[in-house]
């Protein structure tokens, strides 16, 4: 009866030990990670955001709708600022994961719905681009890349054209 007791206490024991370890290798993945800028044009709809890369080969991804700015003449755009709540800005994330040496996938998850899987081309350990298919048309991916190469890669859709801004985010959808 003793042992019983001291074999279950052991395993509880190895049971936490285990899943602190866990908790502790997760934190210390992402302190080693790198998380380059992404842009991901999904339902017509421009969004900016980070995909976290871990040295494990996986990560990530992250991305939202900017703050819709008002422009007053002769100020810079401000985030606009209301007593009334704010929608939820359409936003997407998804699970980054290298499925080869230079291609990777991202299972991807919208708060509209949609979800889709977005098949990656690594053009370095922390840039590259990917492409996948929704139910409205064809989603785009860059990040790690400047503005004007990440506007290369990414499909618009017919009838719209990215503008560019002079700053932050460099462009939007028109």
């Amino acid at each position: 009866m003793k042992q019983r007791l001291l074999a279950r206490g052991v395993l509880v024991c190895v049971g936490l030990f285990v899943a602190a370890c866990a908790k502790i290798d997760d934190k210390a993945m992402a302190l080693v990670a790198t998380s380059p800028d992404a842009i991901l044009l999904v339902n017509g709809q421009l969004l900016f955001g980070a995909l976290q890369i871990r040295i494990d080969h996986t990560g990530t991804l992250s991305v939202e709708q900017p703050l819709p700015a008002v422009q007053d003449p002769g100020k810079k755009p401000v985030a606009v600022a209301s007593a009334e709540p704010m929608p939820a800005r359409f936003s997407c994330a998804g699970r980054f994961r290298y499925t080869a040496t230079t291609a990777g996938s991202i299972d991807l998850h919208c708060n509209d719905g949609t979800a889709l899987e977005l098949n990656v081309a690594m053009i370095t350990q922390t840039q590259g681009y990917g492409y996948g298919q929704s139910a409205t048309g064809t989603v785009s991916l860059s990040f790690g890349l400047d503005p004007q190469s990440a506007k290369a890669y990414l499909i618009v859709p017919a009838g719209k054209r990215l503008q560019d801004l002079p700053k932050a985010p460099y462009f939007e959808l028109y």
